[in-house]
């Protein structure tokens, strides 16, 4: 694949740069309308990224359609990319990491197609970092605060809690600069360096949808800091509301998607945490499948993916592909075209039976 548009930044020696080139990263499907909001809002910010790369995961609501009626496609500030067919919410990221990665950009501005980020959202995560650090390797990422539609708290992350031999935990460490340390961050407008992807790779794409997030994060800040910035704000208009359940679930295509939420959580306890949340974890799944039991639509369906998704955990070993080139081909509008594999080749690379351990994340340490 040939290196993107976009082109290298004056200084060839990526690490050493502390303000650079940023893409911005947007995966979407069946959000037709809200996608058209999270470009907008990137297109309007103060200090706007120098490219978008946005990739379509197989839509089949008339995403492209609206996107070529808003004028988003002619824009030269977008390139399009697009799958035939849906491969997940991990895959299409992690391909769209691949891709920024060959355009040799300094920074990836990553969300989902729902977030709406404030038009000072991407200024302040570069203002943080320029301000508190030297090089983008004294960082693993830096993340906006996320609201509701309603400005209530959303996807609130984790503080880091963890302490230092004979120490406090040190999330505070930059709170008077208005940063918080965190130990997990999800998609919502989070700004990260060259040198993090370099080190920790992309999102693990057998991960499909539930916690790919929270893995990839979690894995950085085994050895390095992320912060959550407060300046930096970002909406999540999530496209369905209440709570995120198996049992309040109607769709049965998205009941089957919950086998991944119980699968990556059991594995994520059990890397990342302890055994014994892992076991918390499952035993609230137990009664959960119990109760979905009781339910009128789909029982056996949201019970068998309860348990089945939960007993997998336990065995699921994912692998951990190196940083490189998009591991699927996909067509593009802009720069380049590549032409479509057979689905059933997607499929096998998708296939969860077929993973192996790979990737072994060192200590942590504190700075």
């Amino acid at each position: 694949m040939q290196q993107h548009c976009l082109g290298k930044g004056k200084n060839s020696d990526k690490s050493s740069i502390a303000d650079g080139q940023v893409v911005a990263l947007i995966p979407t499907y069946n959000r037709k309308e809200l996608v058209c909001e999270c470009l907008a809002a990137c297109l309007a910010q103060s200090e706007p990224p120098d490219h978008i790369f946005l990739l379509d995961n197989g839509s089949t609501d008339g995403t492209k359609e609206i996107l070529q009626a808003a004028g988003f496609l002619k824009d030269p500030r977008i390139s399009y990319f697009s799958f035939r067919r849906n491969v997940g919410p991990a895959g299409a990221l992690d391909q769209l990491i691949r891709l920024a990665w060959m355009s040799n950009c300094d920074w990836m501005w990553i969300m989902d197609d729902d977030v709406i980020p404030a038009k000072s959202a991407l200024q302040e995560l570069k203002a943080a970092f320029r301000e508190n650090f030297v090089a983008p390797e004294k960082i693993g990422l830096m993340a906006s605060v996320n609201v509701s539609g309603d400005d209530l708290a959303n996807n609130v992350p984790e503080i880091e809690m963890r302490r230092p031999t004979g120490q406090d935990p040190i999330w505070g460490e930059l709170l008077s600069r208005g940063l918080v340390r965190i130990r997990w961050s999800t998609f919502g407008s989070i700004l990260i360096p060259r040198s993090t992807i370099a080190k920790f790779g992309s999102v693990n794409p057998v991960f499909w949808g539930s916690g790919l997030d929270i893995d990839f994060t979690l894995r950085i800040t085994q050895e390095a800091p992320i912060y959550l910035v407060g300046k930096s704000v970002a909406k999540h208009l999530r496209n369905v509301s209440g709570t995120f359940s198996v049992l309040t679930e109607t769709d049965p295509t998205r009941i089957r998607y919950f086998f991944y939420h119980y699968r990556n959580n059991v594995y994520i306890r059990l890397k990342y945490y302890s055994f014994i949340r892992a076991i918390v974890f499952a035993a609230k799944a137990l009664i959960e499948a119990i109760r979905a039991l009781a339910e009128k639509e789909y029982p056996s369906l949201r019970a068998r993916n309860i348990l089945w998704g939960t007993v997998s955990g336990f065995f699921f070993q994912p692998t951990f592909k190196p940083i490189g080139p998009p591991c699927f081909p996909m067509e593009q509008d802009m720069t380049w075209r590549a032409a479509a594999r057979q689905p059933a080749m997607l499929d096998e690379e998708l296939d969860p039976r077929r993973i192996q351990p790979k990737f072994h994340a060192a200590e942590h340490k504190h700075t």
